[in-house]
């Protein structure tokens, strides 16, 4: 992690001032961080958080209830309704998604 935010900055060139983030990022209490929640995220299998015993997340600012249907398929039934005349952007999908 901590040499991709060194290459990430070198190739960003002058464009930006990276050094700032990189120095947080860099941090070993940073560091130890990112790799305690991964650590945890690679310990629950995709059976955690769905079907009928899966756990309730909570992702920006909403509780998603664990069900059999992957939620881009749930999006599309709870959201997109089938008019003729009607269209929509990829991006403003995307973007409501």
């Amino acid at each position: 992690l901590s040499n991709t935010l060194v290459k990430c900055s070198s190739a960003c060139g002058r464009l930006v001032d990276i050094r700032p983030i990189v120095e947080v990022f860099r941090s070993q209490k940073t560091l130890n961080s990112v790799i305690e929640r991964a650590k945890a995220m690679l310990q629950a299998d995709a059976s955690f958080f769905h079907g009928k015993d899966g756990n309730r997340r909570y992702v920006d600012g909403k509780y998603l209830e664990p069900t059999d249907e992957l939620s881009y398929r749930l999006f599309v039934k709870e959201t997109i309704t089938p008019d003729p005349e009607a269209s929509v952007a990829v991006s403003d999908a995307f973007t409501r998604y």
